[in-house]
């Protein structure tokens, strides 16, 4: 997180103040997002993740849809997102085309293992151990960029907020995809996925 924001600068805020200071400080960010979760929701995002690395997420656009495929790395606590079809010919090689980073420094409790812990979400690092008002936070900090200009801002958002709800609310669907993948109906995940995908474009 330092690399991207200095942590002094943060010692002594608020949640409230924390959260503004990190939208704002990615509003004149080029396909950067700065996201704010609740610190439960952080938790529970890495943990599911850990249990769950891998998932598949259509980008829909009026001609069909194209696949990506994202990969949880817990060293870090970041998602790449790569091309499925370049996973499939070479896994080593496939160029990342999004990340999503996860960060714990704000947690209230820093045990990662306890599911009511806090968690910064981010594609930096989270504040300092040793500031006093950690615990009070309950905030998980977010960072997402795009890497290619193949796929839009919108789109990107798009994918990291579908990410979020489908390891926060349809956890055993991503379980079922990693555990027992010939039970997963691919089919019916993307006519679900097709009609998410309209409603936001809609909100947008």
């Amino acid at each position: 997180l330092n690399d991207i924001i200095k942590k002094e600068l943060l010692v002594g805020k608020s949640a409230e103040e924390l959260s503004s200071i990190w939208k704002h400080y990615h509003d004149d960010k080029e396909s950067v997002y700065g996201l704010v979760y609740s610190g439960s929701e952080g938790q529970t995002f890495v943990k599911h993740a850990k249990e769950s690395p891998f998932f598949i997420h259509p980008i829909f656009r009026d001609n069909g849809y194209f696949m990506l495929l994202s990969q949880f790395y817990h060293e870090n606590n970041v998602f790449l997102f790569c091309y499925l079809e370049d996973y499939k010919m070479d896994p080593a090689g496939a160029s990342p085309l999004m990340t999503c980073a996860v960060f714990n420094d704000y947690a209230s409790s820093k045990e990662e293992e306890n599911d009511a812990n806090i968690v910064v979400v981010d594609d930096d690092e989270s504040l300092t151990d040793d500031d006093d008002n950690d615990e009070l936070l309950d905030l998980s900090l977010v960072r997402a960029e795009t890497l290619t200009s193949g796929i839009s801002d919108d789109e990107s958002l798009q994918i990291v907020t579908n990410l979020r709800d489908l390891y926060l609310d349809k956890k055993d669907l991503v379980h079922l995809f990693n555990s027992n993948p010939e039970k997963f109906d691919v089919d019916d995940y993307i006519s679900q996925q097709n009609q998410s995908w309209k409603k936001g474009q809609g909100n947008e």
